[in-house]
């Protein structure tokens, strides 16, 4: 994958141009134009840049996982099985998180210190125990948060299992551990959107409901 990207000053105002392009097919997957006032833009630089970074990450996963549902099911290595895992996983329906799950066990199969593998796996009991999809929900629950730790326990720099990990903390009444650790997934990815939207879900649950509107 490929980012390109131009900047234009003219009367006083500056255009951003920006696109993401697959590297292998030429494909342009993404673009956006961004025009601000040039006086304005120290102070809007960061903005821009955390919304660009962010978006493409989105088109990046978006990208991997449509390749990866397309190739056969023989073809796929440890990466293409856990991403195809989370097309499934995206679906969210009982269904297709019950597939997921078994692509993800089968990604861990191969490797077990495969930590986006048993992220997704958190992620899938995470949503089975929330959305009652199981007979024993709290089990559930109780099941995404042993994953979700293991999964940082292996590396936890990683953001998607930080948000998961706070998001089984949550449900099972740990609000203020929930914050605390959905808060270090934003130290890891400042543009991730997913755990800024939970931020404010933990905060609310914890009564923290003017910290909520912020976040």
């Amino acid at each position: 994958y490929i980012v390109t990207g131009s900047v234009r000053v003219r009367q006083g105002s500056i255009r951003l141009a920006v696109q993401l392009v697959d590297g292998l097919s030429g494909y342009q997957l993404w673009a956006a134009i961004y025009d601000q006032p040039i006086d304005k833009l120290p102070v809007l630089e960061e903005r821009i840049a955390s919304k660009v970074v962010a978006t493409i990450e989105l088109e990046l996963q978006k990208a991997e996982r449509t390749r990866a549902i397309k190739k056969n099911a023989d073809q796929l290595d440890v990466y293409e099985l856990t991403q195809r895992a989370y097309w499934h996983y995206a679906k969210r329906t009982k269904e297709h998180n019950n597939h997921a799950l078994q692509l993800f066990g089968a990604a861990v199969g191969r490797d077990p210190l495969y930590v986006p593998a048993l992220t997704g796996q958190a992620a899938c009991h995470f949503w089975a125990g929330q959305c009652s999809w199981t007979e024993d929900a709290e089990a559930s629950l109780r099941q995404g948060l042993r994953k979700a730790q293991d999964a940082v326990a292996l590396d936890d720099r990683y953001a998607t299992a930080q948000l998961f990990l706070a998001q089984s903390l949550l449900f099972l009444g740990r609000h203020e551990a929930a914050v605390a650790t959905v808060r270090r997934a934003l130290q890891l990815n400042p543009s991730y959107a997913g755990a800024w939207a939970f931020l404010g879900h933990a905060l609310t649950a914890s009564g923290r409901f003017q910290g909520a509107v912020q976040a």
